[in-house]
C-alpha cells in the first residue's frame, strides 16, 4: 500500500500528469451529466421496434441482480487492481467517458424502442443521473457490455484479463436473455468500447505524455 501511495505522490510531481488528471476529472462527470440529459430525449421521442431473430427464440429471464453483481463488482475489482497504476486508472476512466460520448452519438442516430418483452434493468447509477426515472430506449449500443469490455482492455495481468473477458461475455448474454437489449446492441458494444479505449490512449499520450 505504501508503494502505491508513493506512486501517486511521484506522479503528481509531474505537471503533465496533474493536467491529465484534471482533464479526466472534468470530462468524466461532464459526460455522465450529458448522458443523463440525452436519456430523457431518447426516452420521449418517437422510436421504432426492430425484429430480432435471436430474442424471438426464448422468453426473457430476470437477471438484474446477476448483471449488477457483474458490473459493479467488476468496477470495484478493477479499481483495486489499477490503483497501483495511476496512469492506467485514469485511462480507464477516460475510456469510460469517451464510450459514453460515443453512445450519445449512436443513441441519437438509432431511434430504437425497447423490445416488447423487455424485463427492465433498473440500474441505480442510471436512475441517479437520470433523476430516478427508468429508461428503456437507451439501446444502441449496450453500455453495460462496452463498460465490461473496457475493464478487460485496461487490465494489466492475464488473470484479470481473463476475468473481465468472461465478464463481458456474461454481461452481454445477461442483457440479451433479459431482453434489455437487441442482440445487435450487444454485438456492437465491444467495438465501440475498443474505439473509446484507443482514442483515450491517444489523447493521454499526445496531450499529456502518459505513455500508456
Amino acid at each position: 500500500m505504501e508503494n502505491t501511495l508513493n506512486n501517486w505522490k511521484n506522479e503528481f510531481k509531474d505537471n503533465k500528469f496533474r493536467f491529465g488528471f484534471l482533464f479526466v476529472v472534468i470530462i468524466f462527470p461532464l459526460a455522465m451529466f450529458s448522458m443523463s440529459q440525452m436519456l430523457h430525449f431518447v426516452e420521449d421521442r418517437q422510436n421504432i421496434r426492430i425484429a430480432d431473430p435471436i430474442l424471438s427464440l426464448f422468453t426473457p429471464v430476470d437477471l438484474t441482480w446477476f448483471t449488477f453483481i457483474l458490473i459493479y463488482g467488476g468496477i470495484v475489482l478493477l479499481f483495486v487492481h489499477l490503483f497501483r497504476y495511476p496512469r492506467i486508472l485514469l485511462l480507464a476512466f477516460l475510456s469510460a467517458a469517451v464510450s459514453v460520448i460515443l453512445r450519445m452519438c449512436t443513441l441519437y442516430l438509432t431511434p430504437f424502442q425497447a423490445p416488447e418483452t423487455i424485463i427492465p434493468l433498473i440500474d441505480p447509477t442510471v436512475a441517479f443521473f437520470g433523476g430516478g426515472r427508468t429508461f428503456l430506449n437507451d439501446l444502441f449500443f449496450s453500455g453495460h457490455t462496452s463498460s465490461m469490455f473496457i475493464l478487460f482492455l485496461n487490465s494489466q495481468t492475464k488473470v484479470y484479463r481473463n476475468i473481465f473477458l468472461l465478464g463481458t461475455i456474461l454481461t452481454g448474454s445477461a442483457v440479451i436473455i433479459q431482453h434489455v437489449h437487441y442482440s445487435v446492441d450487444v454485438f456492437a458494444a465491444p467495438f465501440f468500447g475498443f474505439a473509446a479505449y484507443i482514442f483515450s490512449k491517444r489523447i493521454l499520450n499526445r496531450l499529456f505524455d502518459f505513455n500508456v
